[in-house]
């Protein structure tokens, strides 16, 4: 349960999908079954492990539900150790409505989505325009409607 304490702010988390299946690869499935590699998998696992050690308190999972996005939340859910079951949120496929989004947010939801979409998100919700990479996320803070941080993947798996 998130805290109702007007101390504590209310954060949301935004993280791109990890590491796909190539569109260009011959034995590429159409786009919403697009898997993560396993590189892609063992990447996004490890950028978890960073978002744990900074002690990200996420305590739901919204979901794309194209395949890579609900592999990655099933990671994040795993790896923040979130009891409930990850939340298929129509708005965040690709093409959704950024805005729609913003509307049903609340505090302690991480987000798994896609490009350009999360970086729509962030600019509607801060005014800061971003490119968020694969495994890479930001932290939002709703209240002061900021960005708090923006990692790279590459940062989060340095501090997994």
């Amino acid at each position: 349960m998130v805290s109702m304490d007007p101390l504590v702010p209310r954060h949301v988390y935004l993280f791109r999908h990890g590491i796909a299946i190539a569109r260009e690869d011959p034995a590429c499935p159409p786009d919403p079954e697009r898997r993560l590699t396993e590189k892609g998998a063992r990447r996004t696992a490890a950028a978890v492990r960073g978002l744990a050690r900074l002690g990200v308190l996420a305590t739901r999972v919204w979901s794309s539900p194209y395949l890579r996005a609900m592999e990655t939340a099933e990671l994040v859910r795993s790896g923040l150790e979130i009891d409930d079951a990850v939340e298929v949120f129509h708005h965040i496929e690709p093409g959704g409505d950024h805005v729609e989004t913003a509307r049903a947010l609340e505090g302690g939801v991480l987000i798994a989505g896609h490009a350009p979409h999360l970086d729509f998100l962030v600019e509607h919700l801060t005014g800061a325009h971003v490119r968020m990479k694969k495994a890479g996320c930001a932290c939002v803070d709703l209240d002061e409607e900021r960005l708090v941080w923006l990692l790279e993947p590459r940062a989060l798996r340095a501090l997994g």
